[in-house]
């Protein structure tokens, strides 16, 4: 490559020699001309690595809805199988045979949640709505009033009524994901939940802190893979993308994510935010 760039570069002297001739010519006009010519080079490599990168990400976006569509089908032939037998069988079926089958439906839809979850963590990201004012505040008041959570679990709102520019679905997407979490594997018979944040020039921290069971130094940076679940999936039934996902759509927003927490005293995900 460097020998074609080189014979470039000694093509293109000869002619500007011949057109203007070789005592008219300042020596850092030449060093000027492979300035430019290598810039121009330097270009068209990164313009056709975005354009294979571009076709990459459209071919496992297809493959990814041809996979999931494939796997749905027989899935869903599976559950109405299973409801046939319940129904032919009657009054007949034991109750052993009636809590295999409540078994098989239950990984049956275990399977299905992957499935989405996998389909949406192919989209984290991609898709680009409006930019608009939000205030934060009140989205996460809208998330809370949202979400079902059980009598033992306290939830706190501590960010200030700010406004900043963002994408509301990504932001409430991310909020959404943490403040779900938080209520689900909490273990405390007095539970609690509190949303906050740090104010700068352009760009805010947000987190979201409870006191439920904590995460192990160790696995700070794995509970954000996918398919990473740190509960049995029979005790929490989860698809371990979730986390993947809130961290796929931070980065795209430039922003970070990390978890500081210690076993057995609970944890605070913290997230950045620009706000332009």
């Amino acid at each position: 490559m460097e020998t074609i760039q080189s014979f470039k570069n000694e093509l293109l002297k000869k002619q500007l020699e011949k057109f203007v001739g070789d005592n008219n010519i300042p020596d850092y006009m030449y060093d000027f001309i492979t300035a430019v010519d290598r810039t121009y080079f330097q270009y068209e490599k990164e313009r056709e690595h975005v354009t294979n990168l571009e076709k990459i990400n459209r071919e496992l976006d297809q493959f990814a809805y041809i996979v999931s569509h494939d796997l749905k089908a027989p899935l869903r032939a599976m559950s109405s199988l299973i409801g046939w037998i319940e129904e032919d069988s009657g009054e007949f079926m034991t109750a052993e045979s009636r809590a295999n089958l409540n078994t098989i439906l239950g990984r049956i839809h275990r399977m299905e949640n992957l499935i989405q979850g996998i389909l949406a963590y192919s989209k984290a990201g991609k898709g680009r709505t409006e930019k608009t004012m939000v205030n934060v505040h009140e989205l996460v008041d809208e998330i809370i009033s949202s979400i079902t959570s059980p009598d033992h679990i306290t939830i706190q709102n501590n960010i200030p009524k700010i406004e900043i520019q963002a994408e509301k679905i990504k932001l409430s997407q991310v909020f959404s994901n943490l403040i779900s979490n938080a209520i689900k594997y909490n273990d405390k018979k007095e539970g609690s939940v509190e949303i906050g944040c740090t104010e700068y020039e352009d760009w805010c921290q947000f987190y979201v802190e409870d006191n439920g069971p904590g995460i192990e130094k160790e696995y700070h940076e794995k509970v954000f893979m996918i398919f990473q679940t740190l509960a049995s999936r029979d005790e929490f039934e989860s698809t371990g993308i979730g986390l993947s996902i809130v961290k796929k759509i931070v980065e795209d927003q430039k922003g970070k994510i990390w978890v500081t927490s210690e076993k057995g005293n609970g944890c605070r995900f913290h997230f950045t935010w620009k706000n332009y």
